[in-house]
């Protein structure tokens, strides 16, 4: 955009928080329900009446696919009104959609540049979990797969246990976040680290409990015993009667149980 809103528009909730000529950005802050696809709207109906901008140059992303279509057919139908009927029917070469959408359109546009397969897909929702576990399985032997299960099932943590997502989708959820925050292996392993010690934090003894210095795992899982004893007894006696409350002390009265059975959990 050329210029900065001098006026304030009366009608839109709007607040222009920043705006420079130079840079050619505007950025509006607007809340649920102010106006903000109208005023996208306009914006583009403005940017096409002017001659500036063809309709294949446009770029709109929105967060659903119901929003672009919204905003799609707004466009389209103020065109029609302006009597700009040919501008109209060239929107649809616009690139307005989803992020996931538009990415994929990018991406295909420009596979050989990319040095990609021009065949580009988004990866349904309900297929993603598959996918990871293939992708696990090559990089994991049957070996260490079992020892995880095996402690996943201590923990309550299984597929059995959960009733759907095991300790899988736990490991998918922390690779997601790491892609997406561009975490490398040391974040991980000081993330690693630092939850370690937060758990210490309950198990290691009070100053003066000097019995409890050199814990062996027998040890550790006697105090852990203790300190579940003593949760489980706090959470049935909170008043606080809701599900994710029951489910946690029902989880950790499970835990319990497997302890004093003698199982050990490290």
């Amino acid at each position: 955009m050329n210029s900065c809103a001098s006026n304030e528009i009366a009608y839109l909730p709007f607040f222009e928080k920043h705006c420079t000529q130079n840079m050619n950005v505007k950025i509006i802050s607007a809340g649920a329900g102010s106006g903000k696809t109208y005023r996208l709207t306009s914006e583009l109906v403005e940017f096409l009446k002017s001659g500036d901008v063809r309709p294949s140059g446009v770029i709109a992303t929105t967060f659903t696919k119901k929003a672009a279509a919204e905003l799609h057919e707004r466009v389209r139908t103020r065109l029609i009104e302006e009597g700009l009927s040919s501008k109209a029917n060239e929107l649809g070469h616009a690139m307005i959609g989803t992020v996931h959408s538009l990415g994929v359109k990018l991406l295909s546009r420009f596979a050989l540049e990319a040095g990609i397969s021009p065949n580009v897909d988004i990866i349904a929702e309900e297929d993603e979990q598959l996918f990871f576990s293939q992708s696990l399985a090559t990089v994991m032997t049957n070996e260490r797969v079992s020892q995880i299960e095996a402690l996943a099932a201590k923990l309550s943590q299984s597929a059995a246990e959960t009733g759907s997502n095991d300790w899988r989708q736990m490991l998918k959820d922390i690779t997601v976040l790491a892609r997406a925050n561009d975490f490398g292996t040391d974040v991980l392993l000081s993330s690693k680290q630092a939850s370690i010690s937060e758990f210490e934090k309950f198990l290691y003894p009070e100053e003066g409990d000097e019995e409890f210095v050199d814990m062996d795992a027998h040890s550790w899982n006697s105090r852990l015993s203790e300190l579940l004893e003593r949760t489980v007894e706090r959470l049935n006696q909170n008043e606080d009667s809701t599900k994710k409350t029951r489910d946690v002390a029902e989880d950790l009265q499970k835990l319990l149980f497997k302890l004093k059975r003698g199982e050990q959990l490290i």
